[in-house]
C-alpha cells in the first residue's frame, strides 16, 4: 500500500483536464483515456508485432460494444435506483403529511367536543387560584417578618 496519494492525484488531474477540454465527454470515454495514458498502453503496443497489434485492436473493437452495453445497463440501473429512492421519499413525505393532517383533525375534534372555552375557563380559574395563593404566602411572610422586626417593638 502506498504511503502517498500521488497516483490518485494524477488520475484526478487527467480527469479534470479532460472535463475542461472536452466538457461533453462521457464517463466511459474519459475512463478509457485516463487508463490509456496512465497504463502506458502505447509503449506496450509499440513493443508488439504488427499482426499482434491488429488482432488486439480487432478484439478491442468487438469487446467495445459489449462494454458499451454494460455501461448503458449500469447507467439505467443507477437511474432506476434513483427513481425508486425518490418515489420512496415522496411516499414517506405523503405519509407524514397525512399523519399531520390526522393529528390536526383530532385536535379540532377534541376542541369541538370538549370546547375551547371550557379549557380557557379552567386555565383562568387555576391562574387566579395560583395568584391568590401567592398573595396569601407573601402576606403571611410579611406578617411574620413584621412581627419579628425590632421597629414595631414586639418580641
Amino acid at each position: 500500500m502506498d504511503k502517498h496519494n500521488k497516483f490518485s492525484e494524477r488520475v484526478f488531474a487527467y480527469t479534470d483536464m479532460l472535463l475542461k477540454t472536452q466538457p461533453n465527454v462521457t464517463t466511459i470515454s474519459m475512463e478509457a483515456t485516463v487508463m490509456f495514458c496512465l497504463n502506458r498502453t502505447m509503449a506496450w503496443l509499440n513493443k508488439k508485432s504488427d499482426e499482434e497489434v491488429s488482432n488486439l485492436l480487432r478484439e478491442a473493437r468487438s469487446s467495445g460494444r459489449k462494454l458499451m452495453q454494460k455501461y448503458k445497463d449500469r447507467q439505467q440501473y443507477i437511474l432506476d435506483r434513483r427513481r425508486a429512492d425518490m418515489q420512496k421519499k415522496q411516499e414517506e413525505m405523503e405519509r407524514m403529511r397525512e399523519k399531520c393532517r390526522k393529528d390536526l383533525e383530532k385536535y379540532t375534534d377534541e376542541i369541538v367536543y370538549f370546547g375551547l372555552w371550557y379549557k380557557l375557563i379552567r386555565y383562568k380559574r387555576w391562574s387566579l387560584q395560583y395568584q391568590l395563593s401567592k398573595r396569601r404566602k407573601k402576606h403571611a411572610s410579611t406578617t411574620a417578618l413584621s412581627a419579628k422586626s425590632p421597629e414595631t417593638g414586639s418580641k
